[in-house]
Formats: structure tokens, C-alpha cells, sequence
């Protein structure tokens, strides 16, 4: 429902945490018996946290692209100067 298809992508996520934000906490019983507690909002803070994670890591790689296309650039304006 939220990650299939393109049409109106925009916002998405962001829909997808408001909604998980306001669910109840639910319990599970663990295969040996015990119990645990799902918290929606403990989710959505790890799920935040890892999203910084990946736009720090990719703020980072895209800085680099400018130093790694001047030596293409340098290479391109010289061919274009000596057509």
C-alpha cells in the first residue's frame, strides 16, 4: 500500500509513519513461551534513526561527485577546444 507503484510517491513514508505512530502496542508470545511488546513508537523511532543513517551516508558519497567529474569535465572542454 505505502512502497508499490509511483503514482502520488511523495510523502509516502511519512504517511506511513503517521499511521504506524498512532497504532496500540501489541503483545506477541515468543515460541518458548514468553511474552513480548511490540511499541509502534519505539519502531518508528528505529526506523527514523536508520533513515539519517542512509541520508548522512549518501549526503557524504554525493559531496565527492563534483571532485570525481572535474578530470571528465577537464577532458570533455579540451576535445570541445579542439574541434
Amino acid at each position: 500500500e505505502y512502497f508499490d507503484g509511483h503514482e502520488h510517491s511523495f510523502g509516502r513514508a511519512d504517511k506511513f509513519l503517521e499511521k504506524l505512530l498512532v497504532q496500540p502496542a501489541v503483545a506477541r508470545e515468543k515460541r518458548n513461551g514468553g511474552m513480548y511488546l511490540i511499541n509502534p513508537v519505539a519502531v518508528t523511532e528505529d526506523i527514523l534513526r536508520e533513515r539519517s543513517m542512509v541520508a548522512r551516508e549518501w549526503k557524504s558519497i554525493v559531496a565527492t561527485i563534483p571532485d570525481e567529474h572535474l578530470d571528465l569535465r577537464r577532458i570533455l572542454f579540451s576535445r570541445h577546444l579542439m574541434e
